[in-house]
């Protein structure tokens, strides 16, 4: 439930975000079944990693990080899927290089996994995590802000912070029922 509830958030979210960016109209379908399927690959990963609620271990942690490559390696070859594919693969890199699965670094990381970074990431720091209470809406603008240019894109992040906070908790209330 919780994981269902966090795909349509980061897909409504993902698609407020790539309107905001001037990505055009037929591009969005792709960008919003990326956002979906984006951790589809944690199939593959053991409900104690996935529900553990303390840090996970160096072994747990190396489990964890192969579930990009997981989702990918289930949907290509899905013709309909391919252009969402950059997402689900690439939805950890880091804009500095320092993230996962590739290491990829800045422009190389396709666009649709720049953008969705920031919302996967706001989405799992402004709801409850088995590991820890969720931080508010502010905290996480400042967070995500902080993160410019080394986790995420800086120019993704201007226009994140330009579309008004009241989007994003239109959309965060909705799918949370409330």
């Amino acid at each position: 439930h919780r994981t269902g509830n966090h795909s349509q958030r980061v897909s409504m979210y993902a698609i407020l975000l790539a309107k905001g960016v001037g990505i055009k109209s037929k591009d969005l379908g792709a960008i919003s079944k990326g956002a979906m399927l984006h951790d589809i690959g944690k199939i593959g990963i053991p409900d104690k990693i996935l529900l553990k609620p303390g840090k996970l271990t160096a072994a747990e942690w190396s489990l964890m990080r192969m579930h990009p490559e997981i989702g990918y390696n289930i949907l290509k070859g899905i013709d309909f899927l391919e252009p969402s594919l950059g997402i689900v693969l690439n939805h950890h890199e880091r804009f500095d290089g320092k993230g996962y699965p590739a290491g990829l670094r800045g422009r190389d990381i396709p666009l649709g996994a720049r953008l969705f970074s920031v919302v996967d990431t706001f989405d799992t720091m402004t709801t409850i995590r088995p590991y820890r209470k969720a931080v508010s809406l502010d905290r996480a603008f400042h967070e995500v802000t902080r993160c410019a240019g080394t986790q995420f894109d800086p120019d993704i992040v201007e226009y994140f912070r330009r579309i008004p906070e009241n989007q994003w908790q239109h959309i965060r209330l909705f799918t949370l029922g409330q």
